[in-house]
């Protein structure tokens, strides 16, 4: 049996009445304090651990997924990526690859990807040395470019409504 990291027993013991039996969260309320501590978080493997929280929070929890990028989560993830893009180490790349896992979870809009540059920050990925990371970067990118080109697609049908003619009446000489 491999012994746990401290610093994920840590994140362990504060987290496990927020964890439901997947481990992931089991009430929106809780997304706060996870922020909070993945933004106290400097180390690999807590880093780690706490992005296998949110893979592991239910995708019918869509409330509190949404609440994770309401509160920021999005740009943390991209500030991450870019901490640990560079490293060979292997604990690295698993954590870049857990938050692509992570992000294409996560239901990401085009103002999403406008405010916080992740869309460039994954991008990037795609020329990493590793080529899992290379393909998952390259699958999110063009789930990316499909959602917004459907968005624009789905706007140009749209017809705005034509404005109602009004008569005037004019008065008689």
């Amino acid at each position: 049996m491999t012994k746990r990291p401290q610093a994920v027993m840590e994140l362990e013991s504060q987290l496990r009445e927020m964890l439901g039996p997947s481990g992931g969260l089991m009430e929106t309320r809780w997304v706060g304090r996870l922020v909070d501590l993945m933004r106290e978080t400097q180390n690999t493997e807590g880093r780690n651990y706490l992005i296998k929280v949110l893979l592991n929070t239910p995708s019918t929890e869509k409330a509190t997924l949404t609440r994770f990028i309401q509160l920021g989560g999005v740009e943390l993830l991209g500030n991450w990526i870019n901490d640990h893009k560079a490293s060979s180490e292997q604990e690295d790349r698993q954590v870049v690859q857990s938050i692509l896992s992570l992000l294409n979870k996560l239901t990401i809009t085009k103002e999403i990807l406008q405010q916080t540059k992740i869309g460039k920050t994954v991008n990037k990925l795609k020329s990493s040395s590793d080529t899992s990371i290379q393909a998952k970067a390259t699958s999110i990118v063009s789930k990316w470019e499909k959602m917004i080109r459907d968005e624009v697609e789905e706007k140009a049908t749209i017809r705005p409504p034509r404005p109602k003619e009004t008569k005037v009446a004019l008065p008689k000489k």
